[in-house]
């Protein structure tokens, strides 16, 4: 949310509570679930996790960078990475109780597929990893060049990307990607959208996918510090 926190229900979303103590940054653009831990990625005050569904909160931000805006979270192996939208993407080292950056990588999306993690750009396309962030490859094939990533979503070897563009570019440069190989090579999936139509969100169920879209073109990359 926007200022309000974590939200809580156990009614399935009938009705909601805030669960908010010890969260002193309450504009949340991310959360993720490891096991029994809960983390949320915040606006200017990096990741605060929990260990008891989100009833109270602790800051686990050392080794990221000031401002800190953590757009997306992801889990591979156990591990969990954090991106934080021109400024990086970090990984939490356990043992050491700190946050170190992993490559030059700027993502405004995470995502897992398998063994490989996924970022994704805006502007600036995806690139992959296959060795926990070690070494970066360029995913693009078959993607729009320098395709502004809003969106990633993964189940098993297959990715969707949603991709938007400003106002006055190529049309064919917004649109929903699919990929059957983990992210390194991409198709055209939007068969039956309205045209133009950019994808900001996905859900993926056993039998089908749902995705929300929006007709307009919003910017190619949302404010970042």
């Amino acid at each position: 949310t926007q200022k309000h926190g974590v939200l809580f229900s156990d009614d399935a979303g009938v009705t909601w509570n805030a669960v908010n103590a010890g969260l002193t940054d309450t504009f949340v653009r991310s959360l993720l679930v490891v096991g029994t831990s809960l983390y949320a990625g915040t606006d200017k005050r990096g990741v605060f996790v929990s260990e008891n569904s989100g009833f109270s909160w602790t800051n686990q931000r050392a080794g990221l960078p000031d401002l800190s805006q953590v757009f997306d979270l992801a889990a591979l192996d156990g591990t969990v990475f954090a991106g934080l939208y021109s400024k990086g993407l970090y990984r939490w080292e356990v043992e050491r109780g700190l946050w170190v950056k992993v490559g030059e990588v700027v993502p405004l999306e995470l995502a897992v597929a398998g063994s490989t993690l996924l970022v994704g750009h805006n502007p600036g396309g995806v690139f992959v990893s296959d060795d926990q962030g070690k070494i970066w490859q360029d995913g693009n094939a078959g993607l729009p060049v320098n395709a502004p990533i809003w969106t990633l979503a993964a189940k098993e070897e297959r990715v969707w990307a949603g991709t938007t563009g400003r106002v006055g570019l190529d049309p064919d440069v917004i649109g929903l990607f699919a990929s059957q190989d983990r992210g390194h090579s991409w198709t055209r999936s939007d068969a039956g959208l309205p045209p133009g139509s950019a994808a900001v969100s996905f859900v993926i169920a056993k039998q089908f996918i749902l995705v929300g879209i929006t007709t307009q073109k919003p910017e190619a990359a949302p404010i970042a510090r």
